[in-house]
């Protein structure tokens, strides 16, 4: 447990020294945030949040958020095997009814876990096809139609199918 915090907090110092946030930044323009924590059994993991986008409510969305948490976690994967695993917040700027701007929400969250990042041929898989390896997912209301809209189109099902059955 000592050595797993202790790799954590390497993790985070490096992540927060000599530039190396801007190179984690760069791999999506839609990274808002990213930070070590622990979740509530006391294990460490790296959080990054994504913004949507754009909010189409559907599979333009989550086709934009696989391939921002394909690049994410394929960085993180080679730089810092040691992190037990990865969880993804994906959130969107909501309207009101009167479409007024009603701010930010986080609408979905899924976890990957690093053994199973670490055996990735990351030049072999498409973006889409690592949702079939997400972990712990979650979504209010928004998060799950944007779930069902994307699980609907034939070509979600296809690069998805484990993913896409949950969600038809």
């Amino acid at each position: 447990m000592r050595s797993t915090m202790l790799a954590m907090y390497a993790v985070v110092v490096m992540l927060t020294a000599c530039g190396e946030p801007n190179e984690l930044e760069k791999v999506s323009r839609n990274i808002t945030d990213y930070k070590g924590t622990s979740d509530s059994g006391g294990n460490k993991y790296l959080l990054i949040n994504l913004k949507s986008g754009g909010w189409d409510g559907g599979k333009r969305d989550l086709t934009t958020a696989s391939e921002d948490m394909f690049n994410s976690a394929k960085w993180v994967a080679k730089r810092y095997p040691e992190i037990p695993y990865i969880r993804f917040t994906i959130s969107a700027d909501m309207v009101d009814r009167y479409q007024n701007s009603a701010g930010s929400k986080e609408v979905l969250s899924m976890s990957y876990l690093m053994s199973d990042l670490k055996k990735m041929n990351w030049d072999k898989i498409f973006p889409f096809s690592l949702l079939d390896f997400a972990e712990d997912v979650k979504y209010d209301r928004h998060g799950r139609d944007m779930l069902v809209k994307y699980c609907a189109d034939a070509d979600s099902v296809k690069w998805a199918p484990r993913f896409c059955a949950n969600y038809r």
